[in-house]
């Protein structure tokens, strides 16, 4: 049973009681969901977890689904965490890991997001679902959609993948192709005059509560003890806002300590670049930004939450950066051929960072490092990657990103 409280605004810290709280605040600014972990505390505790499903629906009481038996669920969760001994070792690092979230059911940690926003969806009573993205979300949305029995709507924006649009439509989603002009915040105007329920990027506040549950999985996976720094894909900032609200909840449930690591978020660019977050608050600092190749895959579409991102960003003490896609290439091909790991280019990324993490000391190599492979890479983008991007040959020895050819 859930102990899910009230919604509260990020910004103007307004309060709404469930179940007639808004999706999001008049203000404009994202929702949070809320619960009472001092009841939760008493009431369930770390043995019970022994018992619990294994999906991410474990961690049912702090989750927003009334009946948790009711979830619309694949079998998200409980994804692979593995050592990366030689990609550490070839980096001088002595703790590195990937939490691989391609094992999802639908290739991606989107699994976790939408089994959580379409039950809730669906316990509402909505009558359809409806998004503006690219990528992962998109699919993921197409397939919870269906497995709930509700009508879906995709938007898919431009660099729009063939084969993406083919899997969503299998899913039985009605997808349309649209332009996305630079930091356009129009697109997903037409999902919302639809009257279904819009599923974009902190645009209702349950779909990062499946977020979430990767940070109490990381933590449960590492015993209950947090690792240092974790790099993960900056995409539209729900990965860095969900970690933080995950660490905050096991905090106060005392199933965690205050120590809390240091995040990084990483995206693609033209050229390396990193932004460093400092001060208490973020002094209001939007996320920088910078193009994304079409090539990648990575989000291009607008986020509500990037204010929350980078606000996250400087309470970890951390940093964004851009890698080159080209180095994102290169290190998919490498990754695969040393650690047996075909990532998405988003993991890639995360991986092909941590050299100039450690030469911007952002990272010691004695800290237990954690990257967070967001999902699976697909023969549409490694032959993108392979045409367009002009990927360096990888060569017989170790060489480029992890020692000197």
């Amino acid at each position: 049973m859930t102990t899910l409280t009230h919604l509260e605004c990020t910004q103007c810290g307004a309060t709404y009681a469930p179940p007639a709280a808004p999706l999001s605040c008049p203000c404009g600014a994202p929702l949070l969901a809320r619960y009472d972990l001092e009841r939760a505390r008493k009431n369930w505790n770390r043995a019970w977890l022994a018992h619990a499903p294994s999906t991410m629906w474990r961690y049912a009481p702090v989750l927003p689904l009334k009946f948790p038996e009711q979830a619309v669920s694949l079998g998200e969760g409980l994804t692979p965490l593995l050592p990366l001994a030689r990609w550490g070792r070839n980096l001088g690092l002595a703790d590195l890991w990937l939490k691989n979230e391609a094992c999802n059911p639908t290739g991606s940690y989107e699994a976790r997001t939408m089994s959580c926003a379409i039950s809730k969806a669906k316990e509402d009573q909505s009558a359809a679902v409806s998004i503006a993205a690219s990528g992962y979300p998109a699919e993921a949305m197409s397939a919870y959609a269906a497995a709930a029995g509700l009508p879906a709507r995709v938007l898919l924006l431009d660099p729009v993948s063939e084969g993406l649009f083919l899997r969503c439509s299998a899913y039985g989603a009605v997808v349309h192709a649209v332009p996305l002009r630079s930091r356009d915040r129009t697109v997903g105007q037409p999902v919302q005059q639809s009257g279904c329920r819009d599923l974009g990027a902190f645009a209702e506040p349950y779909r990062l509560e499946g977020m979430k549950t990767l940070g109490y999985e990381v933590a449960e996976q590492f015993h209950w003890r947090l690792p240092d720094v974790i790099v993960c894909p900056l995409s539209h900032g729900m990965t860095l806002v969900g970690l933080w609200k995950a660490f905050e909840e096991l905090d106060t449930l005392g199933w965690a300590g205050s120590e809390r690591p240091r995040l990084i978020a990483v995206r693609a660019g033209a050229r390396w670049s990193v932004s460093y977050a400092s001060g208490e608050t973020g002094g209001g600092q939007p996320m920088p930004h910078e193009p994304a190749s079409w090539a990648t895959g990575f989000p291009v579409e607008p986020s509500l939450g990037e204010a929350l991102a980078w606000r996250t960003l400087t309470h970890s003490r951390g940093a964004a950066v851009t890698v080159p896609v080209v180095e994102i290439a290169e290190t998919m091909y490498q990754l695969a051929r040393i650690e047996g790991l075909l990532l998405g280019p988003e993991g890639a990324a995360c991986l092909a960072a941590l050299c100039r993490l450690l030469a911007e000391g952002l990272l010691v190599a004695t800290q237990r490092i954690l990257v967070i492979n967001s999902g699976a890479s697909t023969e549409d983008r490694l032959l993108k990657l392979r045409a367009r991007e002009k990927v360096r040959p990888v060569s017989s020895r170790l060489g480029g990103l992890i020692t000197p050819r």
